[in-house]
């Protein structure tokens, strides 16, 4: 009983896993074929402008940018203990449409305990449009893909 138990558990876990990679690739996917440059039609803070999407410096793994000043990533799931400062989490999830970002600082000294927080970053693309937002600070920019001679697609 024990030994079905166990590779019931194993292959929940594999198509768990297998499941959640095909969910980045789609994403991934996406995120290729939404690739160029993009117009701000709304935003909440002047760091929203115009800009380029792309994964930074063409590798995926580090990351996707809209311009300077918007980025989701690295999209690897971590946990620090930083020395004599506080723990960084990162956890990454996806959709074909969007990417999460939840960022914590936790376990920091007494003397760094204002430090502690969470940033959730969130990007989507809908359409030709890319939206993005930190929603603990109320962030968000809205983006219209351009056409390749510089007007409103």
């Amino acid at each position: 009983m024990k030994k079905y138990l166990v590779l019931l558990l194993l292959a929940f876990g594999w198509s768990y896993m297998t499941f959640a990679v095909d969910k980045k690739e789609a994403f991934v996917e996406k995120a290729k074929s939404m690739a160029g440059h993009y117009k701000l039609v709304a935003g909440s803070n002047p760091k929203c402008s115009d800009g380029y999407l792309a994964f930074v410096g063409d590798k995926v793994e580090q990351g996707l940018h809209l311009g300077h000043d918007v980025f989701v990533g690295p999209f690897v799931d971590t946990k620090e203990q930083e020395k004599d400062y506080c723990q960084v989490a990162q956890k990454i999830s996806f959709s074909p449409d969007s990417v999460t970002q939840v960022t914590e600082i936790s376990r920091c000294p007494a003397s760094a305990k204002s430090d502690e927080s969470v940033a959730t970053k969130y990007l989507s693309f809908k359409g030709n449009e890319v939206y993005f937002e930190i929603k603990e600070s109320g962030f968000k920019c809205k983006y219209v893909k351009m056409a390749k001679g510089g007007s409103d697609e």
